[in-house]
């Protein structure tokens, strides 16, 4: 993944910008206090095993009148890139183990009420839980065989084709692609073909501003898209539990 935002960062980050990439712990790793204005993250801080410590870290990290966003998904129940491929293999398949409500994963997140009470504990206020949704493109580009071989490898279907017998593989995967075709579209000409599923995520803010500046303890957090102005800007962005990049510019920052 590392390599990939290397790549990535080479070939399309402004020549000024100072990016740098850190494998490292968000719940422990020493980050340098007040040393950024925005911490952003996209779908990675649900994976946290102890959110409030992650999100007491990065706090630290913040400057004041700093900000902390990042998106994360509804429930999995609003979320059909989740749902239709899993019920689809269940009809051959038996259902994984049913793991308790906030463990880590995809939807640890999904309630607006225990996000708040994540970041209120690690020292955020003014936090904002707004719902949002948006349509969902998955395998943009690509075949429908090439987009359900890439369904069968996510979430909670992973594991039951993972672990299902050999003679099960292929007729779950015909499953998938019936349950899916319904909302597969192409469009050589915008090259839009792919699979369009309806997504809802919650997205959440948190400024610095008005923090007790006095807490400071280990704590972890998932963030969204935040735009942020300074002549001289920094920001963290955690893009997994352990993965982290660092960007410095002189212009606008944003995800």
């Amino acid at each position: 993944m590392l390599s990939v935002a290397r790549t990535l960062a080479e070939n399309r980050a402004e020549p000024s910008a100072a990016i740098e990439f850190v494998e490292a712990d968000a719940q422990t790793h020493a980050i340098q206090p007040d040393s950024f204005d925005a911490v952003f993250s996209r779908f990675g801080v649900m994976f946290f095993e102890d959110p409030v410590a992650a999100f007491s870290n990065i706090r630290t990290a913040l400057r004041p009148n700093g900000r902390l966003g990042f998106c994360c998904w509804q429930p999995r129940a609003v979320n059909p890139f989740m749902t239709v491929p899993a019920m689809a293999a269940l009809e051959l398949l038996p259902a994984p183990p049913q793991m308790p409500p906030r463990t880590p994963g995809p939807f640890a997140f999904e309630e607006p009420e225990y996000v708040e009470r994540i970041l209120t504990q690690s020292g955020f206020n003014g936090i904002s839980v707004a719902p949002l949704s948006h349509p969902l493109v998955f395998g943009r580009g690509l075949a429908l065989a090439d987009i359900v071989e890439r369904l069968v490898q996510i979430g909670p279907i992973a594991q039951m084709v993972r672990e299902a017998p050999g003679d099960l593989q292929q007729p779950v995967r015909d499953k998938v692609t019936a349950a899916v075709s319904a909302y597969y579209t192409e469009d050589v000409r915008h090259d839009a073909r792919g699979t369009l599923l309806a997504r809802d995520r919650h997205s959440v803010t948190a400024p610095t501003a008005a923090l007790d500046t006095e807490h400071r303890g280990p704590h972890r957090s998932r963030l969204p898209a935040l735009l942020h102005r300074r002549e001289t800007s920094a920001c963290l962005v955690p893009v997994l539990p352990c993965v982290a990049a660092s960007v410095r510019a002189g212009s606008d920052l944003m995800a």
